[in-house]
């Protein structure tokens, strides 16, 4: 099952800086000027086959908690269809952005209401909410994450390593150790 994460409501635009430089980025917890409110977030397969695509259900809420509706369409919920699957489990896919979901100024939190998924061999799973993963799932998501991130050190030292020998052996060609060696000596 797919799982949310990450999950942020804003917009891009302009943000100033503090040197008074101004660069193009998200802008989490507003909504644009006009009242517009994107989302952006994260998606996670939790389960153990491939997801071939997905429709996430999107609610907003004021700030005593209150659903509310966009003032332009006067809906409520929006369902996002991610097609770009296969979704394969344990894999992290985004950021995500989703352009002017709603305008309404109120928008203080958005919350997943519901998830559908198709799987690469037919099947469907709904949830209702956002999914929470059993315990073995986190635990092998966090287990593949490691392995990522493991994996991806390992590879960097392997390139410095390599980096460092192709060194030594250019500044030996060149007779630059010669020169160091002969330093030493005096």
């Amino acid at each position: 099952m797919i799982r949310v994460e990450n999950l942020s409501y804003g917009h891009e635009g302009l943000i100033r800086y503090n040197d008074g430089s101004l660069k193009h980025g998200w802008k989490s917890y507003e909504p644009n000027s006009a009242g517009g409110v994107s989302l952006r977030y994260s998606v996670r397969n939790y389960g153990s086959k491939p997801v071939r695509k997905a429709k996430v259900t999107f609610a907003p809420y004021n700030g005593a908690g209150e659903p509310v509706r966009c003032t332009a369409q006067n809906i409520c919920m929006m369902t996002n269809q991610m097609t770009s699957g296969p979704y394969v489990p344990n894999k992290v896919y985004g950021p995500y952005i989703s352009e002017i979901m709603w305008y309404n100024w109120s928008i203080k939190r958005v919350s997943v209401e519901k998830i559908s998924v198709e799987y690469t061999d037919g099947t469907t799973e709904e949830c209702e909410g956002n999914y929470q993963p059993k315990q073995d799932e986190a635990a092998a998501a966090k287990s593949e994450d490691n392995k990522t991130f493991f994996g991806s050190l390992f590879v960097l030292l392997l390139g410095i390593a390599g980096l460092l020998i192709l060194g030594y052996f250019i500044l030996d060609g060149l007779g630059i150790l010669d020169l160091f060696g002969k330093m030493g000596r005096k």
